[in-house]
């Protein structure tokens, strides 16, 4: 078969135009860039001095960077010195044997009013002051929601009273007081047979009027024997004391029915 010039030169050109186009997709295949590598770094943390910890990171797992710390100072300016305490005004001014050993305006006095065996406990004491004829401050009040230390009541609560009939009542409290004590005060431990058990000054008085610091040993207060009735040294600054509203003003106080103190 013959070939003419027209055929051979398109056959010429469907080769050159292949061979281009091979050449073409051969160039592109050497231009596409790899995959990129993935890094792995090793798990482990570096603590910072905050406390917080940080990571690696790629391309070269280095630890990230701590946060800044910024550091706190050494010291503190110096606090200034509280001043010293204001004392109480003192209505006793210690034990005496008559108003000669007193200053001005003070008078030699038993602040026990029931003297007992012999014992009296004389001070000189402010005029016009009251005396600590009360409880000490742990003294459980009977009230409607419970026990309360005495030194905790406070006007306006309820506590369990009795009429004059002697019946028990709910009344509120009319009054409360304190009354700061000498370093040499005593009160009387009272402990009753049925484990009641009561620390009051001598001159507080029972429902039945006597003075606690008139009852001994073998007697029968509120209905139970007295097993013990002792002078002790009274360990608290003050005595506590309320008065309930109503007829009688009396409470009961570590189970012991007690007349108040204050009016």
């Amino acid at each position: 078969m013959q070939f003419t010039s027209k055929t051979l030169a398109l056959f010429v050109s469907v080769l050159v135009v292949g061979a281009a186009i091979t050449f073409l997709s051969i160039q592109r295949l050497a231009v596409v860039a790899p995959p990129p590598q993935v890094i792995v770094c090793p798990t482990d943390a570096k603590r910072c001095e905050d406390g917080t910890y940080v990571s690696r990171v790629g391309p070269n797992c280095e630890f990230r960077a701590c946060s800044i710390v910024v550091p706190l100072p050494t010291s503190t300016p110096p606090v200034p010195p509280l001043p010293p305490p204001v004392p109480p005004p003192t209505p006793s001014q210690g034990s005496c044997t008559s108003d000669a050993d007193c200053a001005s305006g003070y008078s030699c006095v038993d602040i026990s009013p029931v003297v007992r065996e012999g014992y009296q406990n004389l001070q000189c004491y402010k005029k016009g002051s009251p005396r600590p004829i009360c409880l000490s401050g742990n003294t459980l009040i009977a009230t409607p929601s419970g026990s309360k230390r005495v030194q905790s009541i406070r006007e306006g609560e309820m506590v369990w009273s009795v009429d004059a009939t002697g019946s028990r009542i709910v009344v509120p409290v009319k009054n409360v007081g304190h009354t700061l004590v000498p370093n040499d005060h005593k009160v009387v431990h009272l402990l009753l047979a049925d484990d009641r058990e009561l620390f009051v000054s001598p001159g507080h008085k029972l429902a039945d009027g006597r003075a606690v610091g008139a009852i001994l040993e073998g007697d029968v207060v509120d209905g139970a024997m007295v097993i013990s009735a002792v002078l002790t040294l009274y360990n608290e600054p003050y005595t506590y004391d309320i008065l309930p509203e109503g007829a009688t003003g009396m409470y009961w106080a570590g189970g012991v029915l007690l007349q108040s103190t204050l009016k």
